[in-house]
């Protein structure tokens, strides 16, 4: 008898099936859940219907599932993924479409750009994110190119500002138009034709024209005033080049953010009217400080103090402190030029943009501000970007106990300078980036006199140390350990830079 024919012809023929393999490249999105876990931070994944037992090395639960990105660094036969909101490494074109997918978004090649630009910029792509920034990209012209506004749009997201055109279109003037003293420098050009044009204009439009030149006349004085072209009354020039503050104590950075709340794209509008002479800026105010005050950066606080004011005449007369306020008004007259009113609509979006960047983060431990301030020389005129991180104090704002400042300066004589200050429990360490071979020698001789300016406002200088400008973006970062910020290969990205998350170094899961 057959006993091996019948018994196959009872169950058949027996098929040993192969194990199923697991094929990874560099930048490949996967989905994986936990299975289990065992002691030494060893877990069972499934990945693609594929178990393998890995190595944690970050906090995964039991059940978790999870998007995770090979990295390019797996060789040896053993594979490193990182949850995909914390990877660096660009998005395999294959997966994109899986990841849309998991993000409720449509396959098309304008959501795979964005997801894959949101990434490269450091954010963490998170369902709500990424519909938030398709939803802000359906509301953008799209005369406008993706990679033009969406760095900018990041700043926006990174300081929990809302995600709207307008914000996006303030910050892009203030970080991607033309520098700051430029933007004064063309405006004064614009009022003195309107004003010299021979043109018939109302005595309420010849006011606020007169208006903006007083002021701008203002922050260029008090410019000067930081540099030490000129003493500001109530204080000698410091060397280096900074004035003495009258009446207070400086702190790093010299400057807060506008009372009573961030400003919103647009502004608040100033009430019509005949508008009142520009008002000189107090003294006894430190020159950044006035500066600041001139521009408007404090112009939606008054607005909001003047809400409840039962004086018409006071009201018009506070309008017109500040360049925001008299510019505003300027674009809305009808007799002046549309030379003019597009000169004054580009000038209150830089400012726009100006406070937002000074607004604290709303989102984060850390608030990062970008100041910039126009600097009068001798030689000319620049604008100088301050960068300010500072954890958050106890109520909101920067700690000038513990911050990190980095000035970033394009002067004719020295050339590109990058100052870095580290302040750690109000002792403070120079690090300065500069390419000429006189500067170590040339700080070194003031090294009394910027440790007596320290002290004096009661900061303990420790060290300086100079080295060259640094040629990549990462080179600082490198340096100090923190964040980008600015390089000889990539102006324009300086700014954006500052606001990304710092880069998570750790492997996460190891196959």
């Amino acid at each position: 008898m057959n006993i091996s024919g019948l018994l196959r012809g009872l169950i058949g023929d027996a098929q040993v099936q192969e194990p199923k393999s697991l094929e990874l490249k560099a930048g490949q999105v996967v989905k994986g859940m936990v299975l289990q876990t065992f002691s030494d931070q060893d877990a069972l994944i499934n990945i693609s219907g594929v178990q393998v037992r890995a190595q944690l090395e970050a906090p995964l639960k039991q059940g978790e599932v999870t998007m995770l990105q090979v990295q390019p660094e797996s060789k040896g036969g053993q594979i490193v993924l990182k949850p995909l909101q914390t990877s660096q490494v660009q998005i395999a074109d294959g997966s994109l479409g899986e990841v849309l997918k998991s993000m409720g978004m449509s396959d098309t090649p304008e959501n795979r750009q964005l997801l894959q630009l949101l990434h490269q910029s450091g954010v963490a792509l998170s369902k709500e994110t990424v519909q938030a920034f398709a939803a802000l990209q359906a509301r953008m012209s799209s005369d406008i190119p993706q990679e033009n506004w969406l760095p900018t749009a990041v700043i926006a997201y990174q300081k929990g500002l809302p995600l709207t055109p307008d914000t996006v279109a303030s910050l892009k003037q203030a970080v991607q138009g033309p520098p700051l003293h430029e933007m004064l420098d063309q405006l004064t050009r614009t009022v003195e034709k309107e004003d010299q044009g021979g043109k018939a204009l109302s005595p309420q439009t010849r006011a606020l024209v007169e208006a903006v030149r007083v002021l701008l006349q203002q922050v260029k004085e008090a410019g000067g005033q930081l540099t030490g072209a000129s003493a500001p009354a109530g204080g000698p020039a410091q060397p280096g080049g900074a004035s003495a503050p009258a009446g207070g104590t400086a702190q790093p950075g010299g400057v807060s953010a506008p009372a009573g709340g961030s400003a919103q794209p647009g502004g608040v509008s100033a009430p019509a009217g005949d508008p009142a002479q520009a008002r000189p800026i107090e003294e006894g105010h430190h020159a950044l400080g006035r500066i600041m005050k001139a521009i408007g950066v404090e112009h939606e606080h008054q607005a909001f103090k003047l809400l409840g004011t039962d004086s018409p005449s006071e009201a018009r007369d506070r309008q017109a402190d500040s360049l925001k306020s008299v510019l505003m008004q300027l674009a809305q007259v009808p007799d002046a030029s549309e030379e003019v009113k597009q000169a004054a609509q580009q000038a209150v979006q830089q400012i726009t943009g100006q406070q937002l960047l000074l607004s604290p983060d709303r989102n984060a431990l850390f608030s990062h501000v970008t100041l910039f301030v126009p600097l009068v020389q001798a030689d000319g005129t620049q604008t100088a970007a301050i960068h300010i991180q500072s954890r958050k104090g106890k109520k909101g704002g920067l700690d000038a106990n513990n911050c990190r400042l980095v000035f970033d300066l394009q002067m004719k004589a020295l050339g590109d300078t990058l100052v870095d200050v580290q302040v750690v429990n109000r002792i403070v360490s120079l690090h300065v980036h500069n390419d000429s071979s006189f500067t170590a020698a040339l700080l070194e001789s003031y090294r009394e006199e910027i440790a007596g300016g320290l002290a004096s406002i009661g900061y303990q200088f420790i060290s300086m140390k100079v080295s060259p400008y640094p040629a990549k973006l990462s080179d600082i970062n490198d340096a100090s350990g923190e964040d980008r910020m600015s390089g000889k290969d990539s102006k324009s990205n300086g700014i954006p830079s500052v606001y990304s998350h710092k880069p998570y170094k750790g492997v996460d899961i190891r196959v």
